[in-house]
């Protein structure tokens, strides 16, 4: 391999490399705002009602950083399932 294609090459490699960085900081971000705006969103139908249901992935439920931890935090009763 000729040292100009290897530079090339690595040229390539970091010019794709911040592309994939931005794209999963993005997605990071939009995953931290979905919780924020579903901790919102239960917060408000939690005010309007005695109780209330919601359905969510199970990385969401058992995720120590998951929106039912959250709940918890803000000193909300989280019923497990029995």
């Amino acid at each position: 391999m000729s040292a100009r294609y290897a530079q090339g090459s690595a040229m390539e490699a970091g010019l794709t490399k911040k592309p994939v960085e931005d794209s999963l900081w993005h997605g990071e971000q939009a995953a931290m705002q979905a919780q924020l705006d579903w901790l919102k969103a239960a917060q408000a139908a939690l005010a309007r009602n005695k109780s209330t249901f919601a359905v969510l992935g199970l990385g969401d439920v058992l995720g120590s950083e998951g929106h039912l931890e959250k709940l918890r935090a803000l000193d909300y009763g989280v019923e497990e399932p029995r």
